[in-house]
């Protein structure tokens, strides 16, 4: 059965103007302009390894750095000094603040480009769905748009390739760094740090004892 020819109307093709391209930021630019030093990640090992930071340490440094002027020749400490105290926590506002911006930074990446997808996606299924409704009267169309007609039966559910999971940029935490980050300024002041105290062990508690059976007495 011969196919239906377009009519004049159809046959006039669509205006498309394309989008001015956006300016590519790279990695080093964007570290350059917030003050990052690009690093290669570290192993796991090595952040397991670090020590998880105390609630508001930041505040405590502050009364140690104050203190240890006037106890440094008591203390003989090499390693700590009031200056690196100091040091250690305008690095911890510095890249505290840093962390906040690059996570809304990523999460507004994040979830722009899943919309884009999204939108990509349903324009897609609608092209097919449109050619598959009129691929009866225009034949044609099914040749015009073969390539797209076997990619989205390549990835249609139940199929090979539909049937594995595409690979996904890591979606961002829930919530803002800071907001459940220990050393965070906002935080309240912790005390004096240290080991914690242990607490007193309970004494397991005595099994009741088994009556044994009353022997009757001789009279």
């Amino acid at each position: 059965m011969a196919g239906k020819q377009p009519t004049e109307t159809n046959k006039q093709p669509v205006e498309t103007k394309s989008s001015e391209p956006k300016k590519t930021l790279t990695r080093k630019e964007l570290a350059d302009f917030l003050s990052i030093e690009l690093k290669d990640a570290l192993p796991p090992k090595t952040i397991q390894a670090f020590l998880k930071a105390l609630p508001g340490y930041d505040m405590v440094l502050d009364d140690v750095a104050g203190k240890l002027v006037d106890d440094m020749h008591l203390l003989a400490l090499k390693s700590v000094t009031p200056q690196r105290l100091l040091d250690i926590k305008d690095q911890q506002a510095f890249f505290s603040n840093r962390e906040a911006i690059c996570w809304q930074l990523y999460r507004c990446s994040y979830e722009q480009r899943l919309a884009n997808d999204d939108a990509a996606m349903k324009a897609l299924f609608a092209v097919t769905r449109r050619i598959e409704a009129l691929s009866e009267d225009y034949p044609e169309l099914l040749d015009r748009y073969k390539s797209l007609l076997d990619y989205m039966a390549k990835f249609r559910p139940g199929t090979n390739a539909g049937s594995q999971s595409t690979e996904e940029p890591a979606a961002p935490p829930a919530t803002p760094p800071g907001s459940e980050t220990p050393g965070a300024a906002t935080t309240a002041a912790a005390g004096p740090s240290g080991p914690a105290p242990a607490r007193p062990r309970k004494k397991p508690a005595a099994k009741p004892r088994k009556r044994s059976p009353s022997r009757k007495r001789r009279r």
